[in-house]
C-alpha cells in the first residue's frame, strides 16, 4: 500500500527535524499563526489568527480523514481530536492572553 503525499511529507518532517507527530503539531500551529499574523498584521488577540490555524488544522485532518479511509477503512477519529487540539492549545492561549491580558504580550505600559 502506498502512503499519500502528504503523509510522506509529514514523515518527512519527523525525519528532518527529529520531532515527534505531537510536536510537529504543536509547531505548525504557532508557525501558522505567526506567519498569518505577520502577512494580515493582525495581532494574536484577534480571532483572525486563531480561525487560519483552526481551518489549517481540520484541512489536515481532512487529508489524513481519506488516508485513514484509504489504509484503514475507517476514520481514527480519536486521533484527529487528539491532533486538532495539539495543534490548537498554544495559539488559544496566546489568543486568551491577547485579548484579556494584551500586557503579557506586548508590555506593559508604564
Amino acid at each position: 500500500m502506498d502512503i499519500s503525499a502528504f503523509q510522506e511529507f509529514k514523515l518527512q518532517m519527523m525525519t528532518l527535524t527529529g520531532l515527534s507527530r505531537d510536536a510537529l503539531h504543536i509547531h505548525a500551529g504557532m508557525l501558522c499563526m505567526m506567519i498569518y499574523c505577520a502577512i494580515s498584521r493582525q495581532r494574536l488577540g484577534q480571532w483572525g489568527p486563531w480561525i487560519a490555524v483552526m481551518i489549517m488544522a481540520c484541512a489536515a485532518e481532512g487529508l489524513d480523514f481519506w488516508d485513514d479511509i484509504n489504509a484503514y477503512g475507517s476514520w481514527r477519529w480519536k486521533r484527529s481530536v487528539h491532533d486538532i487540539i495539539n495543534t490548537m492549545v498554544w495559539p488559544s492561549l496566546l489568543l486568551l492572553i491577547g485579548r484579556f491580558m494584551p500586557s503579557l504580550l506586548a508590555g506593559s505600559k508604564r
